[in-house]
């Protein structure tokens, strides 16, 4: 009986996991999405239906640490950003931010490699948008509250 309701609730796991990989990145085709069907995974990604997909209309999420779990549809778009674009998607980042927060949470927020973050986290501190304490693995950052000028 325990090794049966194991198994549904991992069955369940991999079709909740399988529906916020396919939301994740919508301009899949479908025909994309069905050649995987035959893969290690095609069980749950054959039994994902379309009102499934259309129905959970809140961005994936996952929790990775205390702060505000991560949405899988920006963080798939940061990754894909450049330039001003993923600038803006870190500034949305911080809006949401816990306050002070490590350049952990920030990658695990928007990927990418870590040259473009840290790109991106010099030209919101140059504006004035964001501030820094601390040094190498202590640097901590967070929206800037206080007024500019």
């Amino acid at each position: 009986m325990l090794i049966q309701e194991l198994e549904k609730r991992l069955a369940n796991a991999e079709r909740q996991a399988a529906i916020q990989v396919i939301r994740a990145r919508p301009e899949r085709k479908l025909s994309q999405v069905l050649e995987q069907v035959d893969g290690p995974r095609g069980q749950a990604l054959g039994s994902v239906t379309l009102t499934e997909l259309r129905e959970s209309g809140a961005p994936p999420i996952v929790h990775v640490d205390g702060g505000p779990p991560v949405n899988l549809v920006l963080l798939d778009r940061a990754e894909r950003a450049r330039g001003m674009e993923f600038v803006g998607l870190v500034r949305r980042v911080f809006a949401e931010a816990p306050g002070w927060v490590a350049i952990g949470y920030l990658r695990a927020r928007v990927g990418g490699p870590r040259w473009k973050l840290h790109h991106a986290l010099r030209r919101l501190v140059g504006q004035g948008e964001v501030e820094r304490t601390g040094a190498t693995s202590g640097t901590r950052y967070r929206i800037n509250t206080r007024p500019r000028g």
